[in-house]
């Protein structure tokens, strides 16, 4: 973690206290937390008292990565946190292997790396934006097999989201590109969904086409999915995964992947006053057969965290998978997907 002489963290167990400070600092990051294991700041910040929760997790049974990361950054003014939930590409890129790296941890690695490289009194949007032209200026430096055209299927590519507290103005500024999302709570209690997720409809016909395929062959979804490439009869699912990945290429889906038409799916600027959470987070961090784009089930997924706190999502997380092992609830393409969250109390 990077630290300012003027300003020494106060560590205590897994609590950091930090002083506002003058310069900009890393707060945090994803390598800052042990996987599993939720860490808590308080922060001074302007007027305010700023708690910040957050925790990582490795997908299973058989993933050797996270491929979601984050990075907290402040100047004692503003405070903006970035997450990235980097997507593995359908085709190898040599050079990435040859450095041990999937496309998706790769993402999530850039967006850490450049996080004390960004101006904090600017947009969210602006340095999305910025993150997303690093990546590509890194590409064609030390990736160049990487090419960024329609049909390209070794691109890598994360969802991402963004927020920025402006405590002098009291705003809250978000921002995304695909399904990384961002809820806020007011003073009530009630949550809302200030993010819109771009990958939603798609996913939805993937997962219909798959649940297809397994009626017509006898399959369970969970077979479909871990035969998709080796078994035929699953090709109409693969096609759904090449169109995904050109519908992201073609920036149909917003994606961060180092393509010069990036921009963000939505954005939005609301009051700090009526903000007391902030919850950033990656979509394995959804508990299967919770579908947070209804009103629904974004009370079911706040009353978790609220009720259990960020370990109890994690456990809720393993017992709705286990308790649904052949992915009969949509979202479920996988086991277990890496999740990051990141908890903000004002």
């Amino acid at each position: 973690m990077e630290q300012s002489n003027k300003n020494p963290l106060i560590i205590v167990g897994q609590e950091v206290t930090l002083k506002p400070l003058a310069e900009t600092i890393i707060l945090l990051s994803t390598k800052d937390i042990l996987d599993g294991q939720p860490v808590t700041k308080k922060i001074e910040f302007g007027d305010k008292l700023v708690i910040i929760e957050a925790m990582t997790r490795i997908g299973g049974p058989n993933k050797k990565a996270n491929e979601d990361g984050f990075v907290a950054i402040s100047d004692g003014e503003n405070l903006q946190i970035i997450l990235v939930d980097g997507g593995t590409q359908i085709a190898k890129v040599e050079s990435l292997d040859k450095e041990g790296l999937s496309g998706g941890k790769y993402i999530s690695n850039k967006v850490e790396e450049y996080g004390s490289t960004l101006d904090t009194q600017a947009s969210v949007v602006t340095n999305l934006r910025r993150r997303n032209q690093f990546i590509g200026e890194d590409e064609k430096r030390n990736h160049p097999e990487i090419t960024h055209t329609e049909e390209s299927m070794n691109i890598p590519y994360g969802s991402i989201a963004a927020v920025k507290f402006d405590s002098k103005n009291h705003r809250l500024e978000v921002a995304n590109a695909g399904d990384v999302y961002v809820v806020t709570i007011d003073s009530s209690g009630k949550a809302t969904l200030r993010t819109v997720d771009d990958v939603y409809k798609k996913d939805q016909q993937t997962f219909a086409t798959a649940k297809k395929v397994a009626e017509q062959y006898g399959l369970t979804v969970r077979q479909v999915m871990e035969q998709i490439g080796k078994d035929p009869r699953t090709q109409p699912v693969l096609e759904e995964e090449y169109e995904c990945m050109r519908q992201g290429n073609k920036g149909d889906i917003r994606r961060i992947t180092g393509a010069s038409n990036f921009d963000v799916t939505s954005s939005v600027v609301i009051s700090t006053d009526i903000v007391k959470q902030v919850l950033l987070f990656s979509d394995g961090g959804v508990p299967g057969g919770i579908d947070i784009h209804t009103e629904k089930g974004l009370r079911q997924f706040v009353e978790i965290v609220n009720e259990s706190g960020l370990e109890g999502l994690n456990t809720t997380i393993k017992q709705n998978a286990i308790a649904d092992p052949n992915f009969n609830a949509h979202p479920r393409f996988r086991d277990i997907d890496d999740f990051s969250i990141v908890r903000i109390k004002l």
